[in-house]
């Protein structure tokens, strides 16, 4: 879905346009001249834009070739968009797109966790933590990375935080990307061989989401095997 910004001073037209006709290097080319020009740099549209065209060249052949990092920087300058969107003006129309970016990097960064590449994976969710500080699936998955990565204060760190997150975050409040995000944390966090001396905390995890989750196969099998 292509986003309308109804609340910027500076419309952005000629970014829009270019999205819509599909001429995504120019779209990053000005969208970096916007943001590189002390004018502008504290507007956070361009940075949204240049996400987006990075995005659309993860989707064709050629691009995605020509430019192999566009994912990470489509996460990357996502991230920078919510952190100069200061008021939250424009986040909820950006919603839809950070829907794609969640879908996309969960399934590059559990790719990564099968074969075993957690320092990518812890790349990849911090990515996700960056499009929302208060999203507990993201934190899960950083914590059992850096558990993989034997950082195990960073880990039991991230793993409180999304203890504390769903202590005062309603479910209903994440999106259907993060609610999916966060059972397949919880469940790899069941799954995994050192979890002992985590499991009052793991138990507390599969207690919160219980009420949203349940009566879903692969949840009712980790929390019924777990508890």
């Amino acid at each position: 879905m292509t986003p309308i910004f109804s609340q910027s001073d500076e419309d952005y037209d000629d970014l829009l346009e270019l999205l819509v006709d599909e001429k995504y290097e120019k779209l990053v080319y000005k969208s970096e001249k916007y943001f590189l020009n002390d004018k502008y740099s504290k507007d956070p549209l361009p940075y949204l834009y240049y996400s987006m065209g990075h995005y659309r060249f993860t989707q064709d052949e050629d691009l995605s070739t020509k430019y192999p990092k566009a994912f990470k920087e489509a996460m990357k300058f996502a991230g920078k968009f919510v952190k100069k969107d200061k008021e939250s003006l424009y986040i909820d129309e950006a919603e839809d797109y950070f829907g794609e970016l969640r879908a996309t990097g969960m399934e590059n960064a559990e790719n990564q966790i099968i074969n075993e590449k957690y320092t990518k994976a812890k790349g990849m969710y911090k990515y996700m933590c960056n499009l929302d500080q208060e999203d507990p699936g993201a934190k899960v998955y950083m914590s059992y990375t850096m558990f993989k990565m034997r950082s195990l204060r960073e880990a039991q760190s991230f793993l409180e935080d999304a203890i504390t997150i769903l202590e005062n975050r309603s479910m209903e409040e994440l999106t259907s990307e993060q609610k999916t995000l966060l059972k397949n944390a919880i469940i790899v966090m069941t799954e995994w061989e050192g979890n002992s001396e985590y499991r009052s905390q793991i138990g507390i995890l599969l207690e919160k989401s219980k009420s949203s989750f349940s009566g879903q196969k692969d949840f009712d099998r980790a929390y019924n095997s777990f508890m």
